[in-house]
């Protein structure tokens, strides 16, 4: 069975598309390598498109290295103030965390998020809980606390998922307040890192306990927020990297990416607030109150964020900011046979654009170029519609595609030059043949066809068809068959000795052309045919002489040479083709070969070859002659060699 010429595209067209299919379906656990390099290159795009402004209405708190020290220098006065009493070391008496709040509600905050979970009572006594109390309790409608939960095994290993809940909630004066789960887990490697909610809402919640939402989408219904749909759907879509706090001498007119951040030292110093550049900012803002330490641990290592590591808070305010503005990242399509499908689909169809047409040039061009329009579709989702497609596995696949076809190209023009090569030692000295492909587009665009200045021999046997049926009559076609093999391997010697490129035989006709494929001048050329013709004559003379040694009849030859403009290019169709030449100068050349029987002359060549050969040759006219096709011109021949 023959096989299509365009099987080998069609298989590495179904092959691939079928490759990325099954590399875009395939889940995390079992490509984890793979969506690693995805979310990678996630990354970069993040990258390229920088940090940008956060929501105004998203405010950070972070008690800090600065708090701390500020609560140190406190603690070594002769009068401290009652609001900084244990501020310089952590955990923080919970009355602090009530002083912290008074001023945040004071400035028109509308809902507090206290990132820290108050579980069992408080390590500074009873007293340091009742004051907490005393101060949560005007502000419960403004408050959101956090809960978290935790796996804890037993003494056989087995896991059990309990909540740690501030006590404060079961406090009767408390029938108001909010909670939420803290909880954010970092991703595994290679997944992306998903909203808290989605954790929320798929954890199993402990017997006894009501269910709870994250803390993000907790503070946002305190607050009577209206939430993006889907948010389980939902990746982080970050900011930019970790702010520093606003001090005193600080703008907050002047931010240029993420949100504000405050440090709790200004805060909770009412002399400092009273005059803090940022305090107008925080009505009617959410407010979330934590801690970032350095070496305190709040920070999640290894987390896939595009500006490196961040802290749990600024975890928390870019999942609240994402769910309340709609801003989060959504993969697209989000189940895997669905993505799986829609990638072998775009691979599919470039591909077959790509196949639509033959050339290299095409072919790569559209493969590259669809690859890199691919990243730049995939940024512009990212950045305006807030949607992930898979980035990696299209380009990657016509990458691919790209590297096969091309291989496939060099394949065929590997084979085509071979071929080339095997046809030209057949027509020209074998030793030149390097050369001549040494710029192969030279010779495409010979092929392709040029008007070249040539001169053509024709060298044909006399009496040969005769001769051929006399042997054949005898029973000596053998060596009828030597004698005719023999003389074309010598004529076919002569020719490449004087550098002519054998177009062809035609049964016992040779056919040289000289200037062809590359040119060394007219004269030079239309005397090497002259040299030639000469060199043929003298060759089959001594041939002649052999073959009569033998018992052979010898035989004569006529030769016709013209020169002119010719057609040069490939000839013969798309599979027995070769380089060739026609026009006028060919069929003049032919008749001048078939004029040397009834003038009884070896060699004949025309007007133009004459004046090329210029004074090195005995040229003698014999003067007008009729030539079948073609008219009367004035025929030349030799004498002898000058």
């Amino acid at each position: 069975m023959r096989i299509p010429r365009n099987a080998p595209v069609l298989l590495v067209a179904g092959v691939l598309t079928l490759a990325a299919a099954l590399l875009a379906s395939c889940s995390a656990s079992l490509c984890r390598p793979w969506w690693a390099l995805e979310r990678n290159l996630e990354g970069q795009l993040v990258r390229i498109r920088g940090p940008r402004l956060a929501s105004p209405e998203i405010v950070q708190v972070v008690i800090d290295d600065a708090t701390l020290a500020e609560g140190l220098w406190f603690e070594q006065q002769e009068q401290i103030p009652s609001w900084a009493v244990g501020m310089g070391s952590l955990p923080w008496p919970r009355a602090r965390y009530g002083d912290l709040l008074e001023p945040l509600i004071a400035a028109g905050a509308d809902v507090v998020v206290l990132n820290v979970v108050f579980a069992g009572e408080s390590v500074f006594g009873p007293a340091d809980d009742k004051a907490f109390i005393a101060a949560l309790e005007p502000h419960q409608q403004h408050l959101v606390l956090a809960a978290e939960m935790v796996e804890a095994e037993d003494q056989l290993g087995a896991g059990a998922i309990s909540l740690l809940r501030p006590d404060a909630v079961d406090a009767a004066e408390l029938d108001k307040l909010s909670l939420g789960l803290s909880n954010l887990f970092p991703p595994e490697h290679g997944a992306r890192f998903l909203q808290p909610e989605f954790y929320a809402t798929t954890l199993e919640q402990p017997l006894g306990h009501e269910a709870l939402h994250s803390l993000p989408v907790a503070a946002l219904e305190q607050a009577g927020r209206s939430l993006e749909l889907d948010l389980d759907g939902q990746t982080l879509n970050f900011y930019g990297p970790e702010p520093e706090p606003i001090g005193m001498d600080g703008s907050c007119s002047t931010l240029g990416h993420g949100f504000l951040r405050l440090s709790a030292k200004n805060v909770i110093n009412p002399r400092q607030w009273a005059v803090h550049p940022c305090r107008e900012r925080v009505g009617g803002a959410v407010v979330l109150v934590g801690v970032v330490v350095s070496g305190g641990g709040s920070a999640l290592g290894d987390l896939p964020s595009p500006f490196g590591d961040l802290s749990g808070m600024e975890l928390l305010a870019t999942s609240t900011a994402n769910a309340l503005t709609g801003d989060g990242l959504r993969a697209w399509p989000q189940s895997l046979p669905h993505r799986g499908a829609f990638v072998g689909l775009v691979v599919l169809l470039t591909l077959l654009l790509a196949f639509y047409r033959t050339d290299l040039g095409w072919r790569l061009g559209v493969l590259f170029a669809c690859a890199g329009l691919w990243f730049v579709l995939g940024y512009g989702l990212m950045q305006h519609r807030h949607v992930w497609i898979p980035v990696l596995t299209p380009p990657v696949a016509l990458v691919v595609g790209a590297l096969l076809y091309g291989g496939e190209a060099y394949r065929r023009m590997s084979i085509k030059r071979r071929l080339t090569r095997r046809w030209l030692e057949r027509c020209v000295d074998p030793s030149v043949v390097g050369p001549m492909l040494s710029d192969p587009s030279d010779m495409e665009a010979l092929f392709d066809g040029k008007l070249k200045s040539v001169s053509v021999l024709f060298a044909d046997l006399q009496g040969f068809t005769a001769l051929t049926r006399q042997r054949s009559e005898q029973g000596r076609v053998r060596v009828h068959l030597e004698q005719l093999n023999h003389y074309l391997d010598e004529m076919r010697s002569v020719v490449w000795d004087h550098h002519g490129f054998l177009d062809k035989f035609i049964g016992d006709a040779v056919m040289a052309v000289f200037g062809l494929p590359d040119g060394r001048g007219e004269s030079t050329e239309a005397q090497s045919a002259i040299c030639c013709a000469m060199a043929m004559h003298e060759r089959l003379v001594h041939m002649n002489c052999l073959w009569q040694s033998e018992g052979v009849e010898p035989l004569v030859n006529g030769i016709g040479i013209a020169s002119g403009i010719v057609l040069a290019g490939g000839i013969g169709g798309r599979k027995l083709g070769g380089l060739s030449v026609i026009g006028d100068t060919v069929n003049l050349a032919s008749r001048l070969e078939g004029l040397t029987r009834s003038l009884d002359q070896s060699i004949l060549f025309d007007q133009r070859t004459s004046e090329l050969a210029g004074e090195g040759f005995a040229i003698r006219s014999l003067g007008m002659q009729e030539l079948k096709g073609i008219g009367r011109l004035e025929v030349y021949s030799l004498s002898k060699r000058g």
